[in-house]
């Protein structure tokens, strides 16, 4: 068994490389986002000196969950400056790192084009599991997700209408939460779309935090995700690994973010426009056999990508890194 220990990003970078030199570990992942460390300007500043004290003293991963690519900051203020800034940050990090970690192959060949060659794909963690067979019960729909433009969900309320307008018995439940005033403003913005389209019997809002359990207790009635985000960052969705265990049918974006799902296989790939996402989810509301074939497909991309079998692939890769630092330290004598 691992014996690890979890030390908080926001100390000082120096306060945690101290830390690491009194305890001694074999090996430091640092998980990385966009604001690890605080700020964006802070994370990207932080991020290569730690990985250039670590060096000397332990052996260093990077786990980078998400890639910021020009296309991800079109229409940003600043954005030239923005990528620029992660590309150095994250280029001059990777030369001190042993191996940066990423979820995806398109997030491996994002890297790859920034002349990152030593990263390694390790799935995100999916479950738990727990297949529900389709059937006619199952006429929800559901969003699931922080609450902000980005996520398409206007659309997708425009969209469930012309699904009712069509004839379809299906309800809707968003369920997420905000972090911010911009947030809960487009909240309140989706409450009057959700009125003024006189949806307010068929959609549900319900916004906070969400456990693991409630998570689980979703999945009755509902047979259909839907995520129909509209950002290019180069990441995975947490959202489709929590629910891919489930028994639900998945529709979502054709964006990077969903790169590692196979449209027609584990589930429906649609623009962001009303009529598309209306059109895919009639179809599945329609055909048992289809939503019954993704879902279940979707459950084996769950067993694949299982909390235990990410954890084996991590092991594994740190026992190699510990190998071969031990090597290379007998071959210098020290």
């Amino acid at each position: 068994m691992l014996d690890a220990s979890v030390l908080p990003a926001e100390s000082p970078v120096t306060g945690l490389w101290s830390t690491v030199l009194r305890r001694k570990y074999d090996i430091v992942d640092v998980q990385f986002e966009y604001k690890t460390f605080g700020s964006h300007l802070r994370s990207l500043v932080a991020l290569p000196i730690l990985a250039l004290l670590l060096r000397a003293s332990t052996v260093g991963v990077l786990t980078l969950h998400g890639v910021i690519t020009r296309d991800s900051l079109n229409g940003e203020r600043l954005s030239p400056l923005k990528w620029f800034g992660y590309l150095v940050s994250v280029r001059i990090a990777s030369l001190f790192f042993r191996v940066v970690i990423v979820h995806s192959e398109q997030m491996r060949l994002s890297l790859l084009r920034y002349g990152i060659t030593n990263v390694a794909v390790v799935p995100h963690g999916s479950g738990p599991l727990d297949s529900l067979v389709q059937d006619d019960s199952r006429r929800g729909i559901l969003f699931f997700g922080f609450i902000r433009p980005s996520k398409g969900i206007t659309d997708l309320v425009s969209g469930f209408r012309l699904v009712k307008e069509r004839g379809r018995n299906a309800r809707l439940i968003i369920v997420g939460s905000v972090r911010n005033k911009q947030e809960a403003a487009y909240l309140a913005s989706l409450r009057r779309h959700v009125d003024n389209l006189n949806l307010s019997d068929s959609v549900n809002f319900r916004i906070g935090y969400v456990s693991e359990h409630d998570k689980q207790l979703l999945r009755v009635g509902l047979g259909v995700l839907v995520l129909p985000y509209t950002d290019r960052f180069v990441e995975v969705s947490g959202v489709v690994h929590d629910f891919a265990g489930f028994g639900m049918a998945v529709i979502c974006s054709d964006t990077p973010r969903f790169s590692e799902l196979q449209n027609g296989v584990n589930c429906l790939k649609v623009g962001n426009k009303p009529e598309e996402l209306a059109g895919a989810i009639i179809r599945l509301l329609d055909d048992d056999r289809l939503r019954e074939e993704i879902s279940r497909n979707l459950a084996d991309f769950a067993r694949y990508t299982s909390w235990e079998r990410v954890s084996e692939m991590r092991m594994k890769l740190y026992g190699r890194l510990l190998l071969s630092s031990n090597r290379k330290t007998e071959g210098t004598g020290a």
